[in-house]
């Protein structure tokens, strides 16, 4: 049985922004960079496998945001090899009442068909396919200052990365929004 997540938006949002593995550090502390600008419950660390990740995830933050590397098979690498399916990535922050799980390391769209199964999981979950540069940093800033003023999650997307048939953007990141939770709002 899923937990159920309250929507409360007075409550202050507490973020992690993570990385398993050492080689992708900077990555996720730019990315911290970008939620810390708006808020101030920031939470960042380096963790050298999925097991000590998924702990911390324990402390129930309500944006999770990591950069990971993820296999084809849909298996998540650590320093170690591969480690851990990302369905059990996603039980594991959902459990621990994460409401965005921000799935930001570049990955082929086959880790997130084999390793995402979102059925039954109330929770925004984005996968990220190419980071695009500095693009991304850009994008990361503008969502996270847009849900921060109390845009839902939704809203602020919508605006930021349009869904338009056949369109291509290339001032935007390559990802995949899923809206489990689509009224959800993270106010710092």
């Amino acid at each position: 049985m899923w937990p159920k997540i309250r929507l409360n938006a007075r409550k202050s949002t507490s973020v992690l922004v993570g990385s398993i593995g050492s080689d992708l550090t900077a990555l996720a502390e730019a990315d911290f960079y970008a939620y810390s600008n708006y808020y101030p419950k920031c939470t960042r660390g380096v963790f050298a496998d999925v097991p000590k990740f998924l702990e911390m995830t324990a402390k129930r933050f309500q944006i999770v945001h990591l950069v990971c590397r993820i296999a084809d098979s849909g298996v998540i690498i650590d320093e170690q090899g591969p480690n851990l399916p990302c369905s059990k990535l996603l039980d594991e922050t959902y459990r621990h009442g994460a409401q965005l799980l921000f799935i930001a390391g570049e990955n082929p769209k086959e880790a997130y068909i084999n390793g995402v199964k979102l059925a039954g999981r109330n929770m925004n979950i984005i996968m990220t396919l190419d980071r695009r540069g500095d693009v991304f940093a850009t994008f990361l800033s503008n969502l996270t200052g847009s849900i921060a003023a109390g845009e839902p999650m939704v809203e602020a997307w919508a605006k930021l990365a349009p869904q338009i048939p056949g369109a291509s953007n290339r001032d935007l990141p390559a990802c995949i929004f899923a809206a489990g939770l689509p009224k959800a709002v993270f106010l710092p």
